[in-house]
Parts: C-alpha cells; sequence; structure tokens
C-alpha cells in the first residue's frame, strides 16, 4: 500500500467491504441511515473492525440460541412439575374420600362384625395412600428447590454472559 493512503471499511452500507478511496466509500455509505464506515492506516485494521461485528452477530446468535434451549428446559421442568402437582392433588381427594369413609364406618362401627372389618380395610387403604402422598409432597418440594436453584443459575449465567460481552465491547 502506498503510504500516506488510506483503506475506508464499510459496516453496514450498500455492499459492505474496503474501499481504497474516499469517494468509493461515500458511494456506499450516502442516504443509508445508520451506516457505519471509518478509515484506517492499514488493510488489517481495517480488516478487524469489519469482521468484529461479524463475530459479535455470531456471539449474539449463539447466545439467544443458549438462552432459547435454557427456557425450554425450565419449561420442561415446570411441566413435570404442575403434572406432579396435579397427581399430588388427585391423591389428597382420595385421601379425603377415605377420611369421610372412616368416620362414616366408625359411625357404623357398633352395627357389627362387617362393620369393623370395613374400618380396619378402610384404615389399611388410607395407610397405603397417606405414605407415598407424604412422599410425594417431598419430591415436590425437592423439585420446587431444583427450579429455584436453575432459575438462579440461569440468571448467573446471563449476567455472565453480558458481562463477557461488555468486556469484549
Amino acid at each position: 500500500m502506498i503510504k500516506g493512503k488510506r483503506v475506508y471499511a464499510v459496516k453496514r452500507g450498500r455492499n459492505p467491504g474496503l474501499y481504497y478511496s474516499r469517494e468509493e466509500c461515500q458511494e456506499q455509505v450516502i442516504q443509508i441511515k445508520k451506516a457505519e464506515y471509518k478509515s484506517f492506516k492499514n488493510v488489517d485494521e481495517a480488516e478487524e473492525y469489519i469482521l468484529d461485528i461479524k463475530l459479535n452477530k455470531s456471539n449474539e446468535k449463539i447466545e439467544k440460541e443458549e438462552e432459547t434451549e435454557k427456557d425450554q428446559e425450565n419449561m420442561n421442568i415446570k411441566t413435570k412439575l404442575f403434572k406432579s402437582i396435579e397427581i399430588a392433588d388427585d391423591e389428597e381427594v382420595i385421601i379425603n374420600r377415605l377420611k369421610l369413609e372412616e368416620t362414616e364406618s366408625e359411625q357404623k362401627k357398633h352395627k357389627g362384625k362387617k362393620s369393623k372389618e370395613k374400618v380396619k380395610k378402610t384404615h389399611e387403604m388410607f395407610q397405603r395412600v397417606v405414605e407415598p402422598n407424604e412422599i410425594m409432597k417431598d419430591k415436590l418440594h425437592e423439585e420446587e428447590n431444583m427450579i429455584v436453584q436453575i432459575e438462579v443459575n440461569l440468571k448467573d449465567s446471563n449476567e455472565e454472559i453480558h458481562e463477557t460481552q461488555y468486556e469484549k465491547d
């Protein structure tokens, strides 16, 4: 390159690229809203200026894809949690029915031996439902804690990504 000559890099214009005269550069950016261009002393600096925006766009695309994947993962976890809650609600309905049956059975207790057997069976059924329900509630609590932790981790990751991006700028 001739000493004293400048290279013009057009980042945003009609045809982004390198130009070796001010007039050529002006043709690419005149009447273009938010046109971006700059002059440099050498080709390497000009190319770096143009490539920098391509790398930033590529990084932004990757970050958006990662955020979309994390959002989808969170939605899947929330869906599983809501299904678990529905199951727990169904079990609670069963437990309430069993309690009602047990109460009714206890009221009929004095009517004979069959009533005692029915109370015993109802009590056994009640125990079979209550224990798994308690376990399910513990699991739900664990899953809720996992979701909270995932959301915290996601927020931290997003903050790290933005901090890294600002450091690059």
